[in-house]
């Protein structure tokens, strides 16, 4: 099989060009911008963590048999899950909002 050479002055065809019946049929349409969920989780962890553990160093010296470090990050944990949780509902708020 051999292919003919295009004409250098005349444009390739555009394949996904719509034809002028598509386009008499095209409506207007709305872009939904939704939020994307885990960058919301993901914000929501880290400054989950980083309240809990700015909490544990600046707050009072709480003395435990433990010492602060295990404090500290026990206390960073619980911020990220709550913040996770935080985050996530901000982002359906979010969404829901996109939606009117």
């Amino acid at each position: 099989m051999s292919q003919t050479p295009q004409d250098p002055q005349r444009p390739a065809p555009d394949e996904g060009a719509p034809t002028p019946a598509e386009l008499a049929r095209a409506r207007e349409g709305r872009v939904r911008r939704a939020p994307r969920y885990r960058r919301f989780v993901q914000v929501g962890v880290l400054l989950g963590a980083l309240v809990g553990v700015l909490l544990v160093l600046l707050g009072p010296d709480v003395p435990t048999e433990l010492g602060r470090g295990p404090v500290t990050v026990f206390v960073g944990l619980t911020g990220s899950l709550v913040g996770a949780l935080a985050g996530a509902v901000v982002a359906v708020v979010a969404d829901r909002r996109s939606t009117r």
